[in-house]
């Protein structure tokens, strides 16, 4: 090969190395756009005209561009579609449509895959289960609640406004309640994947099953097609083996690690910024209602109700803005309530009861899948009168399909922990 050649071949080499970074490129844009516009909506809608506010903020004269949002929107889509071209910018439209669903059931879960935090895999599993055993009942709530939040923003009616502050604190009286249940009863984060294999574990060995007559004729004697699925059966037993071996070395080693402080304090934060959220849309509805009920609000901004809020929750008091009106107060004194529960029971809660409830689950799911493991090993055995180790050199001479599989998860096994 000459000078000439040796350099195309380069030149096609780096070239097409680079095509993958250009395409994650271009994938990582879009769904920073999708992302954007997704809280800019959210924003929007539920909490605050971020639009308003920013082009008042370089000159309020630009606010009244905004009577003409419609056909700037059009015209942007126009020029956009110009340059993608169709398939581009359909791609483009479909991933800011679905984007909630994309960070959700594909971002988060490949983001754990990548990592190799199998064990956080395992938690959003189990969080999707949970969260979608009661799926219908998540979504009525999330109705009333984004209808609350909605009407509070945009209505100025005590006969919205009022319904709306009795849906918000209903519902935040109700998520502490969950709070409390949630120390004392199963979480379900963990023992929904037991429950689940326990309950078809019968029919995933009936399918793994041989036909009497490949189990009764000699391996040298069996056709092609015998030959076949004997071998795709014996191989998915193994998978199966080596995948339960997998996920208890990987949970014992979770255990160990005390990661699962971090849930908690996840938890805690979450619970933080809901009642942080209630209090703010809370007090503001009442400014609505009554605006003397507090001493002076700079033009009744709720971005400023939600650092008053945030302040009271962590009893730090503002000296230049006090609620007046007796219900102003009451609303103080309850959202300080609610700091003491938090911060003093709560904490107490999560940090205790809830770590030794969470260490036996993860005890009761680390036996369920070792025995499980055992119980294929008990079968493979019986099943096809080998065992895995001579199973895997007659798969070696098959050269089959799974076997790279077989030993990823073979590779991976700490055997220290099962």
């Amino acid at each position: 090969m000459n000078e000439v050649d040796k350099n195309k071949v380069e030149i096609q080499q780096i070239s097409t190395m680079q095509k993958p970074k250009e395409s994650s490129k271009i994938i990582i844009g879009r769904e920073i756009i999708a992302g954007i516009i997704w809280i800019f909506l959210i924003i929007k809608i539920f909490i605050y005209d971020i639009d308003v506010y920013m082009l008042s903020l370089i000159n309020p004269k630009f606010v009244s561009i905004l009577n003409y949002k419609f056909f700037i929107l059009i015209t942007i889509f126009a020029i956009i579609w110009a340059i993608l071209g169709n398939k581009k910018f359909l791609t483009l439209i479909s991933v800011i449509i679905f984007y909630p669903f994309i960070f959700l059931f594909w971002r988060i879960p490949s983001l754990f895959w990548k990592s190799k935090s199998w064990i956080g895999v395992f938690t959003t599993i189990g969080v999707l289960l949970t969260f979608f055993n009661s799926f219908k009942f998540n979504f009525f709530v999330f109705i009333f609640i984004a209808f609350s939040i909605l009407f509070i923003s945009s209505s100025t009616n005590i006969y919205f406004l009022i319904p709306s502050m009795i849906v918000l604190i209903v519902f935040l009286l109700y998520h502490y309640f969950k709070r409390f249940k949630y120390a004392f009863q199963p979480s379900h984060l963990f023992t929904i994947q037991t429950q689940a294999i326990n309950k078809y574990w019968e029919k995933v060995k009936n399918g793994l099953k041989i036909a009497e007559e490949i189990k009764e004729t000699e391996f040298d004697s069996m056709s092609d097609e015998q030959k076949t699925k004997w071998s795709q059966n014996l191989q998915l037993s193994i998978i199966l083996n080596k995948v339960f071996y997998f996920l208890t070395s990987k949970l014992r080693k979770f255990q160990k690690s005390r990661l699962n402080i971090i849930y908690y304090f996840i938890n805690i934060l979450n619970t933080v910024f809901l009642t942080t959220i209630i209090f703010t849309f809370q007090n503001f509805a009442l400014y609505k209602i009554d605006p003397n009920s507090f001493n002076t609000v700079p033009k009744g901004n709720i971005i400023f109700f939600f650092y008053y809020s945030f302040n009271t929750l962590f009893t730090n008091s503002i000296n230049d803005f006090y609620p007046i009106s007796d219900m102003a107060r009451l609303l103080n004194s309850f959202e300080t309530f609610f700091a003491f529960v938090l911060l003093a029971i709560l904490f107490f809660l999560l940090t205790t009861i809830v770590r030794d409830k969470h260490n036996e689950e993860i005890n009761s799911t680390i036996t369920t899948f070792k025995d499980k493991g055992k119980d294929l090993e008990v079968f493979i055995n019986q099943e096809f009168n080998i065992d895995i180790d001579k199973a895997l050199v007659i798969l070696e001479t098959f050269k089959s399909n799974m076997l790279s599989i077989i030993y990823y998860f073979i590779k991976n096994i700490d055997e220290e922990n099962v």
